[in-house]
């Protein structure tokens, strides 16, 4: 009875903060409501003020580029002077539309459209007098009009909707900073009122684990049991396992170790040191992308969904994007990189992605089995007259004549233990080899032990989709 009424009074206290917390949340969201309308009140001043401005420059324009047509007779310029003034006329429709709840400035609008339709009418009658009588009366009229200060009257009534607005701006700058205020404040509140509520619940599931410490330890045996009975269903399958665990934790266990380094801030950040595990935290995270890149495409290759998108590339500029990916370890390793095109290659159209990633997991090969001080060269020459071919020559470790059989076949390696000395899931050549296939080509190596290998791919110079 008293685990009940325990039970019933903590399942009802945590009811209660799920309901506080809710109707917290509903007055922040209320509160943002507010914050997001001042700042549109603040865009929408923004723009009305700028169209305020636009309009003042179209008018004087217009008067200049009469002025202009005037002493010049340039057809271009009557015809600027008609655009600036239709431009006027637009912009007030603007921004009777932008202000259409401000009545003061729906009045100055209408006195501004009076005064600009007069302007309007009278430079009318200064072309017709043009046209008609010629430039000296034009010119009359044109300074009889400017003494009538309408220009003056537009300018005035143009500058006063423009300081209304201004004094909007100020006051609505002033409320967004004040719902600015009350939002953080509110998201401060709210967020210290979940703090204490999972340090509550966090109380209350240790507790509660130490009453089930042995039936979770049970649970985990049981979970380990049938791990281990998974793992005897096939050889391959629990190989694969393996090698993507390790390949998937090196880089995981880098990027946490790095980044609880640098978040302790026990390395300063001006430092050497802070740069190089950032660095190592990059490639952690690409290497991990990477690898399931390929997972992702490999699976795309057997589902037959798997897209290629040919058209003309420059080969030359696809492996210089896949050396730069790996232009620091061939620095750390002080390899020499050759690459060697042969002039005869006729125009190549292929999918440059996928063409990159055959080069990418031959490289990478390379770079992996190849001792330091050593060479890499890569090689494109013509095939025969519809195909062409693509090497990348190593002076590694080479591969003896009975592992051979176990390059481009999915999940398999030449060395599968825990403790091999180099790293892998058994997915790049196998990845490759489909790439190659799918498109028409075929793939290949030769090996030396303790010489080197030479893996090659060949390809047809122009490969279209069914």
């Amino acid at each position: 009875m008293k685990n009940y009424l325990r039970k019933k009074r903590t399942n009802t206290f945590f009811l209660l903060c799920v309901i506080l917390l809710f109707f917290g949340q509903y007055y922040l969201y209320q509160e943002n409501k507010q914050l997001l309308q001042a700042n549109n009140w603040l865009s929408h001043t923004d723009v009305v003020i700028e169209e305020v401005d636009n309009l003042r420059i179209d008018i004087f324009n217009s008067l200049r580029l009469l002025e202009e047509y005037l002493l010049s007779h340039n057809p271009s310029d009557l015809e600027n002077y008609k655009i600036n003034l239709n431009n006027s006329v637009s912009e007030i429709v603007k921004l009777k539309n932008l202000t259409k709840d401000n009545a003061m400035q729906i009045s100055n609008l209408n006195l501004l459209k009076n005064e600009l339709d007069i302007e309007i009418a009278n430079n009318e009658k200064i072309l017709e007098t043009f046209n008609q009588k010629g430039f000296n009366a034009a010119t009359n009229l044109f300074l009889s009009r400017l003494n009538q200060n309408v220009i003056q009257q537009i300018d005035e009534k143009s500058m006063e909707i423009k300081t209304i607005e201004e004094s909007l701006l100020k006051h609505r700058d002033i409320s967004a900073q004040g719902a600015k205020e009350s939002f953080y404040f509110t998201m401060f509140v709210l967020s210290c009122l979940a703090d204490v509520l999972f340090i509550i619940l966090l109380l209350y599931i240790r507790a509660r684990d130490k009453k089930h410490f042995q039936l979770q330890q049970e649970y985990q045996q049981s979970l380990i049991y049938k791990a281990e009975k998974a793992e005897e269903v096939s050889r391959i399958k629990s190989e694969f396992l393996a090698n993507m665990s390790h390949e998937l934790r090196n880089p995981l266990n880098a990027i946490i170790g790095f980044a609880e380094i640098i978040h302790s801030e026990k390395v300063d950040k001006v430092s050497p040191k802070h740069k190089e595990f950032l660095e190592d935290i990059i490639q952690s995270g690409k290497h991990l992308l990477q690898l399931i890149n390929d997972i992702l495409d490999l699976a795309k290759i057997e589902s037959d969904e798997m897209e290629f998108h040919p058209e003309v590339i420059n080969i030359n500029h696809v492996i210089e994007e896949v050396l730069i990916l790996f232009q620091q370890n061939i620095i750390t390793k002080k390899l020499q990189v050759q690459i060697n095109i042969d002039s005869k290659l006729k125009r190549i159209i292929i999918d440059p992605t996928r063409l990159k990633q055959v080069i990418y997991n031959y490289f990478s090969n390379a770079i992996k089995f190849t001792p330091e001080n050593g060479s890499i060269t890569i090689r494109v020459m013509p095939e025969d007259a519809t195909h062409f071919r693509i090497e990348v020559e190593d002076t590694g470790v080479g591969i003896a004549g009975a592992d051979l059989k176990k390059l481009f076949v999915k999940f398999q390696q030449l060395d599968s233990s825990h403790g091999k000395k180099y790293q892998g899931a058994g997915i790049g050549l196998a990845l490759t080899r489909h790439i190659v296939e799918a498109q028409k080509g075929r793939v290949g190596v030769t090996s030396t032990p303790k010489k080197g290998s030479v893996f090659f791919a060949i390809l047809p110079y122009h490969f279209h989709n069914n």
